[in-house]
This record gives C-alpha cells, structure tokens and sequence, in this order.
C-alpha cells in the first residue's frame, strides 16, 4: 500500500508539472477507439491561466493561493522540494498527458496513464530512486509490479496501468489500427483546445450499471434500472477552461434525434423565458434559480400515473392536479441582501400558472380570516414567518411568494447575465455575491439534455483575479456569509 501512494503520489506531482503543446499521435495511437473514457490534460494552457510556472525547477504559485494554503497548514517548502526533483525526472514537458479506461474494464479499478519521456535513461533512474521500483524487461517492454498497479517505460512513454499485469503491458503499450482517432466523437471532444477534456462513453456505462444492477437485484434496483433505460445519451464530453481569468465548463451530450429521453425533457420543460425576473429582488447580493416547466407533461408522466390514479376519487387531489396542470413556463426562485446578513434578506418564489386564482381561492379556504390581510391582490400574513413578513399574490399570470426582510424595490430583470442564464436554455443559475472588495459572479445554463454550461469569475477593486487566488473567495465566504443563518 505505501508503494502504491508513493507511485500515485509522484504521478500526481508529474500531473502537476508537465505540459503540453500539439496534439501526439504517438501517444494517441496507443487509445483504443472504444475507450469507456479518455482524458487529455493540456496543463502547460492551464498552468498559464492559472498563473503557475516553474521557475529554476520549483513551482511557483499565485501569492494569494499561497497564502491561503499556508494559512490552512500545508506544506509548500516540502511541494517546492519535490517539484525541484521532477527537472530530473526525464519527463518531455512539451507533450500533453492522456489518461483511458479500456472498454473492458471494471468501472472502479482499470485507468491508464501515460506520460511523454525526453530521456529514459533519467526517467529510469528517477522511478527507482522516487518510486522505489526496479524497472526490467518483460517482451521488450520495461516495467515493473507496483501493488494494483503495473509502471512501464518504453517507446518513449512512461505508463501507469492501474488494475493491470505485467502480461497486459505488450498489448497496452502497442500501437493501435483503431485508435481514437478513427472515432470522431473522441476526436471532437479531445480536440476542442480546452485545459482539461473528457470523454466518456455513456451507453457502455449504462449497460455496465444495469448489469451490476441485476446482479444486486430487488426493487430499488430494478426501479433504477428502470430510469437507467430512459436514458439513451450516447456519449458525453466534458470541457474545464481558465482562460481569461473564469472558471469555464462545459458538457454536450451527443443523443440521436429520436431520443427518447430528449422527447421526455421536451415534454416536461416548457419554452425558455426570463419574464418572472421583474418579480425577482435584487441588491449587491442576488441570485434566481430557474426552470421551465410544464405541468401537465409532468403530470402525464407514465411514472407518475399510477400515483394519480390512486387519488382519482379525491376532489381536492383533482384540484390541486389541473393546478399543476396549469403550470406552463417559468419557475424562478431568487434572493437578494445587502449585507449577506439574515435581517437584509428577501426571498421571492414565483411560477406562471394558468389557474392561478383556483389556487390562491383553494389557499383562502384552508387559511382561517385571522391569518391574512388582502391589501389589494396581495395576501399579506399577519404573523411573520421565521422572522419575514409573508405574502401571497398573482401579477400577469404569476403567483408568487414572497418573504422580506428589506423589499428591494430594484429586479433582476435588468441584469443581462440573470436574463441569460434564466431565459435561454430549460434552467439556469445567476448568483453574484460579495465582500470587503471582492466580488464573485456565477452563471449556469442547461439547454435540456443536449448541453449546459457553466461561467465563474471573481473579482477584486473591479479587475478579475487569478482563478486560484480567487478559491480564497470561497474559503472565506461561510464566515463573511455566517449572518445569513437565523438566530
């Protein structure tokens, strides 16, 4: 076990150093075209926009981010000593890392990981002095057993096979007819030019899941199985960039044009629309959490009809179905607060519903006269709820809650970002906060099952910080945010 974290351990290091320039044939030759997953790390790209570099074989890391790992007790005299080691490594710091799963493999436990190598003699001697692992020579390949895993070095490559033997290594360190190349949805994904890639092979994960799924068997697993088969994504990339100082991602899912689970999210989302956005508050803190949906997919669901059926006899079930029925387009959630302090704070749901007046009258008869106040089309609580003042109301085809603390009298409807994220794909998140001079800003976007997207940046005095200078943002945002919590 201790040979194993020491291998993982050094990897990682590696991982951290190595760079990478065009895209090597070489290596990618070796990647089997029916990969379950393949990896590409273009780290000398995001070592650039992360501000880290090596400067006389050390590793030099943004100010910030150094301050905040040492305030929290981590070692970088020790990191720096061994970065310094990996100048000797023989490592050729001009190619990219790639990492794959073999079609074969079990899920859990069979990665390869392979490394470009400038001199094999100095990366030879670097494993057996840092790995503590003799290198020799098995079919012309060298290599040797490090616990669950096999270390090889040959055609100028260094390779880790985790779940591997020393019998594998001929097939996995040979070139490939079919590499990953010859499959266009690997070449697409691997090749966008983005920091980190990856690509995963989802209908293979799917069948792997349903058959360990049968072997478990019972309910549960025959129910998840049963969800398991409405999803038909093909395959799926993943794309992670920092350039221009934003924590950038990405993932498309490639599904067929009759997918059957493409036509379940049509059914159950409505057309995107950023209208409610007038009724969401807004302060120097604010954020709306949106959906488009559509009720009466949802309540046609073929899952739920049993359940509906069942309560076919019950009036007020009945109601409350052609309310929900009713719900056509968005479903914002937002909040706003000056100060991120739980006295500043104004939270407001709100959904576009059809039957609106059905459901505030259904409301009405269940609330006793002394509960409410109507002043004008708003019911006002006469109690406060955890400390807001509650109210109910219906504007243009909207019924919305709200619970205030401030009533903030701007909306996030002039917020372009907020109007974006909410208003042009099924879901979305716009989420801005901030302290003393830094402020962060957040924006997701999910256009159904096809693609979503998601944007983060912080700044400092206005200008946009490192990306790793600004994880100190984060690592003291529960303390500054601490006062949102109700006494």
């Amino acid at each position: 076990m201790k040979v194993i974290q020491k291998v993982l351990l050094v990897l990682a290091m590696l991982v951290m150093v190595a760079s990478c320039s065009k895209v090597e044939q070489k290596m990618e030759s070796r990647i089997p075209a029916d990969a379950l997953v393949v990896f590409k790390a273009d780290v000398p790209a995001a070592m650039e926009h992360l501000g880290v570099e090596v400067r006389e074989g050390k590793l030099v890391l943004p100010p910030k981010f150094s301050h905040m790992l040492n305030d929290n007790g981590f070692d970088l005299t020790g990191l720096a000593e061994e970065t310094s080691k990996l100048a000797k490594a023989g490592i050729d710091f001009s190619k990219s890392l790639y990492c794959y799963m073999p079609a074969d493999a079990d899920v859990n436990t069979q990665v390869v990981l392979m490394l470009p190598v400038s001199d094999e003699a100095q990366c030879e001697a670097f494993i057996k002095d840092e790995m503590s692992l003799t290198l020799e020579e098995k079919d012309g390949i060298k290599c040797a057993n490090a616990g669950d895993a096999v270390i090889a070095l040959n055609d100028g490559i260094l390779y880790c096979a985790l779940g591997k033997k020393l019998e594998d290594m001929p097939k996995i360190t040979a070139a490939l007819d079919n590499d990953m190349n010859s499959n266009a949805d690997i070449k697409r994904v691997i090749g966008a030019g983005d920091d980190f890639s990856a690509y995963v092979n989802t209908a293979k994960f799917k069948e792997q899941s349903k058959r360990m799924l049968a072997m478990v068997g019972g309910d549960e697993a025959i129910a998840a199985g049963a969800v398991l088969d409405m999803i038909d994504i093909k395959s799926t990339g993943y794309h992670l960039s920092f350039a221009d100082s934003e924590w950038k991602y990405r993932q498309e899912n490639n599904v067929d044009a009759n997918s059957d689970f493409a036509k379940l999210t049509q059914q159950v989302f409505a057309a995107p629309s950023a209208e409610l956005l007038s009724l969401m508050p807004k302060a120097a803190n604010a954020g709306v959490i949106g959906l488009n949906l559509n009720g009466e997919g949802i309540a046609n669901l073929e899952i739920l009809k049993p359940y509906l059926a069942q309560a076919a006899g019950s009036a007020e079930v009945a109601s409350m179905v052609d309310i929900l029925k009713s719900v056509n387009g968005p479903v914002n959630l937002g909040f706003a607060c000056e100060t991120l302090n739980y006295n500043d704070l104004d939270v407001v749901l709100a959904f576009k519903c059809g039957k609106a007046n059905e459901l505030i009258g259904m409301l009405k008869a269940i609330w006793s006269p002394e509960v409410y106040t109507q002043q004008g089309d708003e019911y006002v609580m006469n109690e406060p709820v955890n400390g807001f003042k509650a109210a109910i109301g219906v504007k243009d085809g909207a019924v919305y809650l709200k619970l205030t603390h401030k009533g903030y009298t701007e909306n996030l409807a002039s917020v372009n970002e907020a109007k974006t994220a909410v208003g042009k794909g099924f879901a979305g998140i716009y989420c801005t906060l901030g302290y003393d001079n830094m402020q962060m800003q957040l924006c997701s976007e999910n256009d159904g099952i096809k693609s979503g997207d998601f944007s983060l940046v912080v700044t400092e005095d206005g200008k946009k910080m490192n990306p790793l200078d600004a994880i100190a943002f984060f690592v003291n945002l529960p303390d500054k945010a601490a006062g949102l919590m109700p006494n």
